[in-house]
């Protein structure tokens, strides 16, 4: 049973991308916001492992067993899925997910900034200059996420294991 994971930089296409794939197929979506919902219930404190490997220059050792606890549950809930049938998934650095898998596809989708940009001076109402902080601001939030929680420097072309996801 196929899985498709869907990688794109905040305010691009990847959301329309999968929902299209997802009524055109008929393969159900699952998307990082679900799981991350799901985690929270299951006492993960995803939000911390957020905040402290955004805001701090250096992580504690301490959350290394929350983002264990949370690389777990999202993989087993994610072949869980699997099992049941083909599935869609969409989220930050799915293309990272299920390293061993080998009957998935991993779509990495680039939109250029003035794209992004346009999109959140639209979605949000900001000038094109504050949106484009906010994207920059974004994008290093998502570079630290991916190098602590996935240990991938994205931006780097010689590590096989990443790609990179912006402009």
């Amino acid at each position: 049973m196929p899985i498709i994971t869907i990688s794109s930089a905040a305010h691009s296409v990847g959301k329309e991308l999968a929902i299209s794939l997802a009524r055109k197929t008929g393969w159900p979506l699952l998307d990082r916001q679900e799981l991350a919902e799901q985690a929270r219930e299951h006492g993960i404190k995803l939000g911390r492992l957020e905040t402290s490997i955004i805001k701090s220059p250096v992580v504690r050792e301490s959350l290394a067993r929350e983002k264990d606890l949370y690389l777990a549950f999202i993989t087993a809930v994610m072949c869980e899925r699997g099992r049941e049938g083909n599935l869609i998934y969409l989220g930050r650095a799915g293309h990272l997910l299920l390293p061993g898998v080998t009957h998935r596809l991993r779509v990495g989708l680039v939109a250029p900034m003035d794209i992004r940009v346009e999109n959140v001076v639209r979605d949000l109402r900001l000038s094109r200059d504050k949106a484009r902080t906010y994207l920059d601001q974004l994008d290093e939030d998502f570079d630290k996420w991916v190098r602590y929680v996935h240990n991938v420097d994205r931006k780097d072309p010689r590590d096989r294991k990443s790609t990179r996801l912006n402009s």
